[in-house]
């Protein structure tokens, strides 16, 4: 009988040592800060913004991902003239195919100027990620500025491709919020 007991809490222990650090994390406060004058870029497969996490940029963040996930408490802001730079995971990682980002907010409060220079394009896409599953909800509201780049921040090439794909969600420009360098086709 004790030989099973220790059998049990091996194996209880093994799996504890063996879960993967991101379902701890989650629940983890983060705050991240871009300082003033500063760039910042992260590169991932996905970016993750826990719920009730606090994203305060001041300088430049460029975000190369496949997927970028906001739990619905997070909050995203920033000062005036500082943004936040959506580009393909492979803008940033030359080992990675080209691919659009997908974005799922889950309603996180949006108030920071975004750029859009992934030429592979932004899809707001209902996501799931560890503990958060997926809520048929991928709506993004902006109520700052959200632009669409001409040129690659990195190289200076042209942009030519880096639109906004909703499928069924919402894409909501707050009262202050502005779009600028969109294509009207």
């Amino acid at each position: 009988m004790m030989r099973t007991k220790n059998k049990i809490k091996a194996v209880l222990l093994g799996f504890i040592a063996l879960a993967p650090s991101y379902l701890l994390a989650q629940n983890a406060g983060v705050t991240i800060v871009g300082l003033s004058g500063t760039n910042m870029t992260v590169a991932a497969t996905t970016v993750y913004v826990p719920p009730a996490a606090y994203l305060n940029n001041t300088g430049n963040i460029y975000v190369g991902a496949a997927n970028i996930i906001a739990g619905n408490t997070a909050t995203l802001t920033g000062t005036s003239g500082a943004r936040l730079n959506i580009l393909a995971e492979s803008q940033i990682n030359s080992n990675v195919a080209a691919a659009s980002t997908n974005v799922d907010v889950n309603g996180a409060l949006v108030d920071v100027d975004i750029m859009n220079d992934n030429s592979q394009n932004i899809v707001l896409s209902d996501l799931a990620f560890g503990a958060i599953p997926t809520n048929a909800n991928a709506n993004l509201t902006v109520l700052r500025n959200f632009s669409f780049s001409t040129n690659n921040p990195f190289n200076g090439s042209a942009i030519v491709n880096n639109d906004l794909v909703t499928g069924s969600n919402k894409f909501i420009i707050g009262a202050a919020a502005t779009l600028t360098g969109f294509d009207a086709q």
